[in-house]
């Protein structure tokens, strides 16, 4: 099969450009395809010089006002990218073809440091296997060196050695993989809530984090609200945290508590998700500061790993609310605030004594008065007032946003809680994966000799979306997915046997997440005790496995690659040194007829030998040149 080695480059570049599409800006990736196309418009050489140097100085420039600095790993990925894609322009030579290699090696390297899952590893290792195996066939190399038995020999060494190294080197970060923890901030995050550009939903399964140590506790899952950010400040058009005023010392937890481990597996983590409760965080990889809203939020926003232990009680403790919280929880700037709390407390002669209790069952009767529905392709609403007067169709974010308004225009403070809400069991590592599509919002409202009080305005218009949890509900509300004018059912694409396939998958990507991209120095020590006395440090360790097995390691390649002696050759040898004894010493280039001849004249005693020896010599040289040569 006749492969165009630039076509497959080309392939290989366009399909890591895909894959890197949700973690890359558009105009990186629009760089890229322009590269490309180029490479086929622009044929002349000293045209193609000047165009490759433009486009580095451009693609430079724009790393700069994309990213505003080089150190930051998604610039290194773009710069590798674009590299990769320069390289097209001069696919003519062998050089050029194995350099093209060694840019494509490295661009895998950089995808796996965006996405390092069991899959991105598993699809770079084919990748680089099929463009080197095709570099050689392209090339005339001699394929025999893939054979099975040969990378057997390659292979099971190389792995022993890498294991050796991998368990003992020393760890100075936080895993195998680190990158550093200031890195860009995609907008989204859970800090704010900007309500005029709420719009269709669109669920995804993308995994935000694992949860282990649930599954003794038989909690019905898709009942649990998971905490993540809490919502203060409202300015007319987008809710904000207000997390920097309220700074404080973790709380004891009280009662009966639930101890579980939390694996954020998305990028650009802010704050951490946890039960919601009373909750204290153990022991965490990251340091973080924790605000008396209950919620915990990196010092460094990370895209790295972030593994904790938490515990949770949900006994509510009474809270106090000081003038700071109270001005944050009832602050209203709108225009129409008188007129949405005259609409609630018309039926109220006397408006001034209501307790907070009677406020609190105003404003839920109100909420539910407005008739809402829930939908994933609400309309735009160009105000939250809009919403709450005029608005039918919304989703969590709409209704939360709405009842803490509602609240706040009758003078009971509030705050939207940002989160998670039910999650799927995995029963091949007993873990609770919660995915974006579980996201959710809901609220809590102060109340006097309560506290803050939960809420959740989305049960009361939508009960299934919590009982039944995220995706059951979505696929009931909209069962169908549409393909141009036709309509397909869902359950069409649904197959029992690919969701637990799907579930193993996850698994799998996890256990290897957990053990290589995550073996950070914990986790080495912990190994390595069970194997060696922990009076040998670390250092020593190393250095001895490393003088160790190196010397092995050298042994059995020279032993493989020892060329194996023929006996035909070795008798000929044998041969040519008893002449020698004889005193009739093979010349150099002598061919063998000149050579029997000195032999049959000087040594007349040893015709029979000297004639059998040499015919045998000429029969398998000629005969069988492959097998020894003289």
């Amino acid at each position: 099969m006749k492969v165009d080695i630039k076509k497959l480059s080309i392939f290989l570049v366009v399909f890591n450009a895909l894959m890197m599409f949700k973690d890359l800006p558009m105009s990186i990736l629009g760089s890229v395809l322009l590269i490309i196309f180029l490479s086929f418009i622009v044929t002349h050489k000293t045209l193609r010089s000047f165009f490759k140097i433009f486009i580095l100085i451009a693609s430079i420039i724009l790393l700069k006002f994309l990213f505003k600095t080089y150190l930051l790993t998604e610039a290194g990925v773009s710069l590798v990218m674009i590299l990769s894609a320069l390289k097209l322009w001069e696919m003519d030579t062998e050089s050029d073809h194995f350099n093209m290699f060694l840019i494509l090696a490295l661009l895998e390297c950089c995808l796996f440091l965006l996405n390092p899952t069991f899959i991105a590893f598993f699809l770079g290792i084919i990748k680089i296997f099929i463009f080197f195996y095709f570099l050689l066939k392209i090339r005339n190399y001699d394929l025999t060196l893939l054979s099975g038995k040969r990378l057997l020999f390659l292979v099971v060494p190389s792995l022993f050695l890498s294991l050796i190294l991998f368990y003992t080197f020393p760890r100075f970060t936080q895993g195998f993989l680190s990158t550093t923890n200031n890195q860009l901030l995609f907008s989204g995050a859970d800090s704010q809530l900007s309500f005029k550009k709420l719009g269709p939903l669109n669920l995804s399964s993308k995994i935000v984090f694992r949860v282990y140590g649930l599954n003794a506790h038989k909690f019905p899952f898709h009942l649990l609200y998971w905490r993540q950010s809490v919502l203060w400040d409202f300015n007319k058009e987008e809710w904000r945290t207000g997390y920097l005023h309220f700074k404080s010392e973790q709380l004891t937890s009280p009662g009966p508590v639930v101890n579980y481990n939390i694996q954020l597996v998305q990028d650009y983590n802010e704050f951490l998700p946890v039960l919601d409760g009373v909750t204290r965080l153990i022991k965490s990889n990251l340091t973080y500061n924790f605000y008396t809203e209950h919620s915990f939020r990196l010092k460094n926003i990370s895209r790295t790993s972030v593994k904790y232990n938490a515990i949770t009680s949900f006994k509510e403790i009474p809270q106090i609310l000081t003038p700071l919280m109270e001005r944050k929880g009832l602050r209203l700037k709108s225009e129409q605030k008188e007129k949405i709390k005259e609409l609630i407390l018309k039926n109220k002669m006397d408006k001034s004594n209501l307790s907070d209790n009677e406020k609190f069952e105003m404003a839920i009767d109100f909420f539910k008065k407005r008739n809402y529905e829930y939908s994933l392709t609400p309309p735009a609403y160009s105000s939250l007032e809009d919403f709450i007067l005029t608005g039918k169709a919304g989703y969590c974010s709409h209704f939360a946003a709405a009842f803490a308004y509602i609240t706040r225009a009758i003078g009971l403070p509030s705050r939207i809680i940002s989160g998670f809400q039910g999650g799927e069991f995995n029963p091949y590592d007993q873990s609770l994966i919660v995915r974006e599509m579980d996201g959710h919002m809901w609220v809590e409202v102060y109340l006097k000799n309560i506290g803050w009080y939960k809420f959740d305005p989305t049960a009361t218009v939508a009960p299934g979306r919590i009982n039944l949890g995220a995706k059951s509900f979505h696929d009931k509300v909209e069962p169908f997915i549409n393909l141009y004018y036709y309509q397909l059912p869902k359950s069409v694409l649904e197959f029992a046997s690919f969701n637990h396939f799907s579930l193993w998958l996850d698994s799998l990507s996890s256990r290897f997440d957990t053990s290589l991209i995550n073996f950070d120095k914990d986790k080495q020590q912990q190994i390595l005790n069970s194997f060696i006395p922990k009076s040998i440090s670390l250092g020593w360790l190393f250095s001895i496995a490393l003088s160790g097995s190196m010397p092995l390691f050298w042994f059995f390649f020279s032993w493989l690659n020892k060329k194996k002696s023929n006996p035909n050759e070795k008798r000929y040898k044998k041969f040519i040194a008893r002449l020698k004894k004889e005193g009739v010493e093979k010349l150099p280039h002598e061919s063998v007829s000149s050579f029997r001849k000195r032999c049959l004249l000087k040594t007349n005693s040893l015709e029979d030998y000297i004639n059998t020896e040499t015919n045998h010599y000429i029969k398998y040289y000629y005969e069988r040149s492959s097998d020894f040569k003289c």
